[in-house]
């Protein structure tokens, strides 16, 4: 068509799509927060969304560093990791 748009040529995505052989990893890093919790994961997230670092200890997330106050403190996360297990 001459007079077709621009918008007629976006593919929107379709999260209910086949993928074929795609298989979603199983690791950590890939892992939904619901994923963790289940898992009772213990350890340090980047939450993309958010852009905070989450301490995440059997399950549940018990701090939150935000990425100004890592800008701030470069050693923030290690701080309040050694506050939250009385390692001070």
């Amino acid at each position: 068509m001459a007079n077709e748009s621009e918008r007629s040529k976006v593919i929107l995505f379709d999260p209910n799509a086949k993928t074929e052989t795609y298989k979603r990893s199983d690791h950590n890093d890939f892992a939904t927060a619901s994923e963790l919790k289940q898992r009772k994961f213990s350890g340090w997230r980047v939450n993309k969304l958010s852009m905070e670092n989450e301490l995440w200890v059997n399950g549940e997330i018990v701090r939150r560093v935000s990425a100004a106050q890592e800008a701030l403190d470069p050693m923030a996360c290690v701080k309040v990791q050694m506050e939250y297990f009385g390692l001070k």
